[in-house]
C-alpha cells in the first residue's frame, strides 16, 4: 500500500521520489521506534502529510481511511503460543488436550495449530487471540480446567 501511494505521489516528479526515499530511510534507520508497527505508522503519517502538502486531498483521505481500517484489522488479534507442561503422569493427556482446546475456542481464540507431546507431558497451542483478552484471566481459566493445576507449568508468549 505504501509503495502504491509513493508511486502515485512521485509520478509527477522524480525529485520527490528521492525525498520520500530519504524520509523513509531516516524514519527507519535513525528514529528510535523499536516496534515495526510504529515504524509503519510513522511512514504512513509522512505519506499522508506529503499528499496534503502536494494538494492531493483525495489521496490523503483515501490513504487515511484505508490505513485506519487496515491497522484495526491487523491489531484486533494477536498471535500467541501457549505451552502447558503437566507434572501429573497419571493425567489423561488426550482428554485434557480436548478440554483445553474447547476452552480456548470458547474464549474467542482461533486455533492455528496444536500439538500433544505425550513423552514430555506437554500441550502446545498456536492461536490468534482477541487483543482485548486478559492474559492473566486466560491463565486462570486454563488452570481451572487442568487436572492438578497447581503443579502445571503454563507459558504464554505473544509472537
Amino acid at each position: 500500500m505504501v509503495g502504491a501511494v509513493v508511486a502515485e505521489l512521485s509520478g509527477t516528479s522524480q525529485t520527490l521520489a528521492f525525498v520520500i526515499f530519504g524520509i523513509g530511510a531516516l524514519l527507519r534507520f535513525r528514529t528510535v521506534l523499536d516496534n515495526p508497527k510504529l515504524t509503519v505508522k510513522a511512514i504512513i503519517v509522512v505519506i499522508v502529510g506529503l499528499a496534503c502538502g502536494m494538494g492531493s486531498w483525495v489521496m490523503a483521505v483515501f490513504v487515511t481511511i484505508f490505513s485506519w481500517i487496515l491497522i484495526f484489522l491487523l491489531e484486533s488479534r494477536l498471535a500467541c503460543r501457549i505451552r502447558i507442561r503437566l507434572d501429573d503422569d497419571e493425567a489423561d493427556l488426550e482428554q485434557t488436550f480436548s478440554t483445553v482446546q474447547s476452552m480456548l475456542v470458547s474464549r474467542g481464540c482461533r486455533l492455528q495449530n496444536a500439538a500433544l507431546y505425550k513423552g514430555k507431558q506437554q500441550l502446545e497451542f498456536f492461536l490468534h487471540i482477541p487483543a482485548e483478552l486478559d492474559m492473566r484471566k486466560l491463565e486462570l481459566d486454563l488452570r481451572a480446567v487442568l487436572p492438578n493445576a497447581n503443579s502445571a507449568k503454563i507459558v504464554m508468549d505473544i509472537v
